[in-house]
């Protein structure tokens, strides 16, 4: 009993190592060199349709993959007829990528065609102004074909191509991607809707959901521009202080004091000599104060453009509204009492600019946006307030030193 025992034990695992045998996945250069087989030393488009994968017989259907194999061989088909021994390939190298797929890198070799074909039809040419009969003329251009073939002569042109596989139930098919460019335009689309969508969440000033966006959209595609947009919206993010808060950019600390919505002081020039005609203006503007802080020990800094017609600040609200900066005529010397002066070492100073008032009576949420040159290089940096509809005073009445 034990003996039978053991015979039959033997024999189970006699037939398992071979089933195991018999039933190892084939190599992946197998597939390739039965690809070529069909294909480079063949025509036969049908048996080498059955080695693509099943993502490329998705977007490329038999027959369309048989018209391409004949077209590309259109030449090598006739000379294959005769002159196989001419044509070759040998596996290069094989690199493995995780459990599923392989490159397989091959050369191939042939007759040089475009020579051949130059050198054809240069003595096509000829023959056809000899006397020759037509037939005369093809035999000889034939014989002329064969002498190329023939030739010890005869140059060759290898190429080197790399092919890409994967497994799939057990067996490594070839993968030449032929759905990306359809892949693509559901990638660009994609992309498309997203960006409406980043767009209006920096309209609406949700920086978050702007960001969250874009990340989502180079997720999907690794490009330049999008990278910046990332990169700009974290500069906002990085550089974005609350009211009563500061922050540090370049040689300058920035610190938002207050938002008031009030009429505003100008001073215009007398032009009879006297003292400057000092009023306020009929409509009410967004003032904002601010100070600056030179943080250097000895740079003087111009901190903003000493221009009259600067354009230094902009608000936008959560409709996508922009108000602008106030604009000042040609005989005004000063509004709310400021003049551009350049920052010493250590100074601190406040500051008032001056936008339109809120456009929208809706709007909500607004991002004051600050132009700063913030080292003595004038190099440019952008703070940002964010701040709400209840964070803006009303003011009603007017300045007390305003006569």
């Amino acid at each position: 009993m034990k003996q039978l025992y053991s015979k039959y034990l033997c024999q189970l695992i006699f037939f398992t190592l071979l089933s195991g045998l018999f039933s190892c996945t084939p190599a992946p250069e197998d597939t390739v060199k039965e690809y070529l087989e069909s294909t480079f030393l063949d025509n036969n488009g049908k048996k080498a349709y059955k080695l693509l994968s099943s993502d490329d017989q998705k977007y490329k259907s038999e027959k369309d993959f048989i018209t391409d194999i004949k077209r590309k061989n259109v030449f090598n088909e006739k000379m294959l007829n005769k002159y196989k021994e001419q044509f070759s390939y040998e596996i290069l190298d094989v690199k493995y990528i995780g459990q599923d797929t392989a490159l397989v890198k091959v050369s191939m070799t042939k007759p040089n065609t475009q020579n051949i074909l130059q050198e054809m039809l240069t003595f096509a040419m000829t023959a056809s102004l000899s006397t020759l009969s037509q037939n005369e003329k093809k035999e000889i251009i034939q014989d002329q074909f064969g002498r190329i073939m023939g030739s010890e002569d005869l140059e060759l042109e290898t190429e080197e191509k790399e092919f890409m596989l994967l497994k799939e139930q057990g067996e490594y098919k070839i993968f030449f991607n032929y759905g990306q460019p359809y892949k693509m335009e559901l990638i660009n689309q994609k992309i498309s809707e997203l960006e409406k969508k980043a767009e209006e969440c920096l309209r609406v000033i949700d920086y978050q959901g702007a960001l969250k966006t874009y990340r989502q959209m180079l997720s999907l595609k690794n490009d330049e521009f999008i990278r910046m947009k990332i990169e700009e919206i974290e500069e906002i993010q990085k550089n974005t202080v609350a009211l009563g808060n500061s922050a540090t950019l370049g040689n300058l600390t920035f610190s938002p004091q207050k938002i008031e919505v009030r009429k505003i002081k100008i001073s215009r020039r007398n032009w009879l000599g006297n003292s400057p005609k000092i009023s306020l203006s009929e409509e009410r503007y967004l003032v904002l104060t601010f100070q600056v802080k030179n943080n250097t020990d000895g740079e003087v800094l111009e901190f903003d453009d000493e221009r009259r017609y600067r354009k230094e600040h902009t608000v936008y609200d959560n409709y996508g509204n922009e108000m602008k900066e106030f604009d000042w005529e040609f005989d005004m010397e000063s509004v709310e009492d400021y003049k551009s002066k350049k920052l010493g070492p250590g100074e601190t100073r406040e500051v008032r600019a001056v936008c339109e008032s809120p456009l929208s009576g809706k709007a909500e949420k607004f991002l004051w946006k600050v132009k700063l040159y913030t080292d003595n290089k004038k190099t440019e940096n952008y703070a940002y307030i964010k701040f709400n509809k209840g964070e803006i005073s009303s003011v009603e009445k007017p300045t007390p030193d305003l006569q």
